[in-house]
């Protein structure tokens, strides 16, 4: 490795970054620390990674764990084809290389496949132990809230299956959907004609107990929305909002951080913001 004020230089057949481009079939790897706006072949990424990890060029490890949660990113729905066996691929580079942003990411993308997916992936990509207990304690746990949500939404609604929500939907609209973005469109537009104005989320639960705090009430929402009307940006545009002002609250406490970690990962996603803010 040569290094030259900010320029680092590793020789590398067929692979090279120079300042903030990473492209192939070029003999050197340069990366000048003063720029962070990455764009990149993926490919070459999966090799200078471990470069600037075997040289210790940290800067540039972590440009490359940056570009890699971004083709993380395409992986965000786990009933996408393959969805498990690339989220296990990417962990094991993130758990090899300690890139501890790539491993939640992975970490909660795996919890929201089925185990079928997980245990598939995990024969063709082993990782750890300890990766393996924490992601089947979070599925454990979205099991749960998520038949906790829809138990209460159907008690609100009046009956004792998901049969009795569809039919809900199609009752009040007078209408069959004719297709998903309809029904979910129809979905927010009944519970919000049905229920008033006053409330943007006007689910009719019924829980027990209720939510004890506003915090605990705005991630339900959120979450419902996205399971059950994810094609109402109106409303989910509000129901972000809400949950990014309590996450940027001083004061957090442990309950709020770890309902907030079991978010979808695409919910989280555009909490954050994406390339073009649309939430």
């Amino acid at each position: 490795m040569i290094c030259n004020s900010n320029v680092y230089t590793l020789t590398v057949p067929h692979v090279s970054c120079f300042g903030n481009v990473i492209t192939l079939a070029v003999s050197t790897v340069r990366y000048m620390s003063n720029l962070y706006t990455v764009t990149a072949i993926t490919e070459s990424v999966y090799e200078v990674v471990y470069l600037a990890n075997e040289y210790q060029v940290e800067h540039l490890k972590t440009v490359c764990e940056q570009v890699l949660l971004k083709e993380m990113s395409k992986w965000e729905d786990p009933t996408t084809p393959d969805c498990c066996m690339e989220v296990y691929r990417h962990l094991v580079i993130a758990e090899t290389l300690q890139l501890e942003e790539l491993q939640a990411r992975c970490i909660g993308i795996a919890s929201e496949g089925t185990q079928a997916d997980r245990e598939a992936a995990a024969k063709v990509h082993a990782i750890s132990e300890k990766s393996e207990k924490i992601i089947d304690k979070k599925a454990i746990r979205n099991l749960e809230i998520n038949t906790s949500d829809l138990k209460d939404l159907m008690k609100g609604i009046g009956g004792d299956n998901f049969e009795t929500v569809k039919n809900f939907i199609l009752e009040k609209n007078n209408t069959k959907p004719q297709n998903k973005a309809q029904n979910e469109i129809g979905f927010a537009h009944v519970l919000t004609s049905q229920f008033g104005q006053s409330n943007p989320f006007p689910f009719p639960f019924k829980s027990s107990p209720p939510p004890s705090k506003p915090w605990a009430e705005n991630i339900r929402n959120l979450r419902l929305l996205y399971q059950y009307a994810p094609a109402s940006k109106d409303l989910k545009r509000v129901a972000i909002k809400a949950v990014r002002k309590d996450k940027g609250a001083k004061v957090l406490n442990t309950s709020f951080k770890e309902e907030f970690d079991l978010l979808p990962e695409k919910i989280k996603h555009d909490i954050r913001g994406r390339e073009v803010m649309e939430y």
